[in-house]
């Protein structure tokens, strides 16, 4: 591969990020031994963090490109890649490529890369959860980063705006994955906001709701004895006049019994 490499080396970037050249570079590199791919292609790369941003962000192929050093490399020889979800973190989430690029970086990254990365979202977690991409890497978070990790950015970030996400097409997935992922008292917070001290409208319009349906199925299946027995009482005054009310009636019955309800099943 020597001399094909030679030839095209001096062309590498403009090579992988164009559709057809991409897929030649990862055929070649794979005929290489992975130290000689980390020093001859993603040391240079490392010095390019906007090449890396457009491969991470443009398209498809290119998205493969930072797959393929994902799957290749080890954490530490792209170190680069890393970097760019610290410093550029928001605009990778909220890219249509990129938010599933910081996704596939993330499953390979070690614990301390990843805690770098977490820390720059935490603080976008509002924005990013009722964005249609950003929601993604939110929730991907919540679901690897631990349940102390999950409490801090619910506490911090999502209290008192809990109901308007469960409504909230792509945030209703964050709520979701909150309640299934945080802690016990943390989940009961999250629940006690959802349900009460709120007017007979304000729950008719979540149980009404396409999204914030999805939310209060979640809260039921969920839900330890104590606050299901609290959404009970809470939804009773308006569950008569609620579109198939009597089947989240049966939901909370059933819950109440001890009997495990099914998540993301419409009534």
């Amino acid at each position: 591969y020597d001399l094909i490499f030679n030839e095209l080396c001096p062309h590498f970037v403009s090579l992988l990020t164009d559709s057809n050249g991409a897929y030649v570079m990862k055929t070649m590199m794979d005929t290489m031994p992975t130290e000689v791919v980390c020093a001859q292609v993603l040391t240079p790369l490392a010095e390019m963090p906007d090449v890396i941003f457009e491969l991470c962000t443009s398209s498809l192929h290119s998205r493969r490109v930072i797959q393929y050093f994902v799957d290749r490399c080890a954490p530490t020889d792209f170190h680069a890649f890393i970097q760019l979800c610290v410093s550029r973190c928001v605009d990778l989430a909220t890219s249509q490529h990129g938010c599933i690029s910081i996704q596939r970086v993330l499953d390979k990254a070690n614990d301390e890369q990843k805690t770098a990365v977490f820390n720059q979202v935490v603080p976008f977690t509002g924005m990013l959860s009722v964005h249609p991409y950003g929601n993604y890497v939110i929730q991907y978070m919540v679901e690897h980063a631990g349940r102390d990790c999950t409490d801090q950015l619910v506490g911090t970030h999502m209290l008192g705006q809990v109901t308007a996400f469960s409504c909230n097409k792509f945030a209703s997935n964050v709520v979701e994955k909150c309640l299934y992922f945080a802690t016990p008292p943390m989940q009961h917070l999250i629940m006690e906001e959802l349900y009460q001290n709120k007017s007979t409208t304000e729950l008719e319009a979540m149980l009404q709701d396409s999204f914030g349906n999805y939310i209060v199925q979640a809260s039921i299946a969920l839900a330890s004895f104590q606050d299901a027995w609290m959404i009970s009482e809470c939804l009773k005054p308006v569950l008569q006049h609620t579109p198939y009310g009597h089947k989240i009636e049966a939901r909370l019955q059933r819950r109440l019994r001890g009997k495990k309800v099914a998540l993301r099943t419409s009534v």
